[in-house]
């Protein structure tokens, strides 16, 4: 998970991508690379604890599905939209597997 410090540089310095049912902000570090990080911003438009605790369950398993793919040096910050729960979960594999992708082009070029 993301510090602080670090949470607050992704929300200022971060790229945004825009995916079905959910916004990225993603900051490259410059610092030796270790493993990518990931913080969540659900808020209560989501619905209530138990709907944004399973929101977040489901972001937290496409990360660890997928954190092979990504850029070892990669600070992410996910906020879900309200329509989150509506989106299939094939669907948002596929739109995280698709942001897995734009990032190591974005890195290489």
């Amino acid at each position: 998970m993301c510090t602080d410090h670090a949470f607050v540089a992704v929300q200022k310095a971060g790229k945004r991508f825009r995916h079905d049912g959910f916004l990225v902000q993603v900051r490259i570090r410059d610092n030796p690379p270790t493993c990518p990080r990931l913080g969540l911003r659900v808020g209560r438009k989501i619905g209530n604890a138990v709907i944004r605790n399973r929101v977040k369950r489901i972001i937290r398993e496409l990360f660890r599905k997928h954190q092979a793919n990504l850029p070892s040096c990669s600070d992410l910050i996910i906020v879900p939209y309200p329509n989150f729960l509506s989106v299939s979960y094939d669907s948002l594999k596929v739109s995280f597997q698709g942001l897995c992708e734009r990032l190591q082009s974005h890195l290489t070029s």
